[in-house]
């Protein structure tokens, strides 16, 4: 009769099998999870939710301008920014930003004030033109398609934009001082924070 001493190898490496192959399936189980939860997050956040309010501090973001300059939000501390989160395909956005340029030369000799465009368009070269017709000179940031910049936590998911327009002014410590601005309210709420820091 034969015995066979070794015969434990074969059960070792099929359980070095099995555990490896847990060990995946948990790790797609987390990143399932994980999936579950940023939608989740998402379904909240077009729900209405995660909305920056006035007096908050503004969330710092970086991005990238049309001409290819890098930019950071920090980067304009000290002096009251003017953001408009807009798009060439959403008309209302478009005509608040036309309307941008008379108050951009009703405030021109004010060094302490920056208009900031963030432009939610699928290709660089639409608001570039759209822009470049319109006469309008201001710093002009990237943003590319807004769902992408949403899913990944971009500056539209940061501020809770919803809608476009949407129109911020941060005051030169960085809190927002004002939001959803439209028309006349956009000049009024600069005329407002600069006559209390001159």
């Amino acid at each position: 009769m034969l015995f066979f001493a070794g015969g434990t190898c074969p059960a070792q490496s099929q359980s070095k099998s099995v555990e490896d192959r847990l060990q995946a399936m948990e790790e797609e189980l987390l990143k399932i999870q994980q999936s579950q939860k940023d939608l989740i997050d998402l379904a909240s956040f077009r729900a209405g939710g995660e909305k920056v309010k006035v007096g908050q501090e503004a969330p710092l973001f970086s991005f990238t301008t049309l001409d290819g300059k890098d930019f950071k939000l920090e980067d304009f501390r000290g002096k009251f920014v003017l953001l408009d989160f807009w798009s060439v395909w959403c008309q209302p956005s478009k005509e608040e930003t036309l309307l941008m340029k008379s108050v951009q030369q009703q405030f021109a000799g004010k060094t302490n004030l920056v208009f900031v465009g963030l432009s939610l368009d699928d290709q660089a070269e639409k608001p570039a033109e759209f822009l470049k017709n319109a006469g309008i000179e201001r710093i002009e940031g990237f943003l590319g398609n807004w769902n992408r910049d949403i899913y990944r936590k971009g500056p539209t998911r940061l501020y809770g934009v919803n809608a476009i327009p949407s129109i911020w002014l941060i005051g030169p410590d960085g809190r927002v001082l004002a939001k959803d601005l439209r028309g006349t309210a956009v000049s009024q709420a600069i005329e407002k924070a600069l006559g209390a820091n001159p």
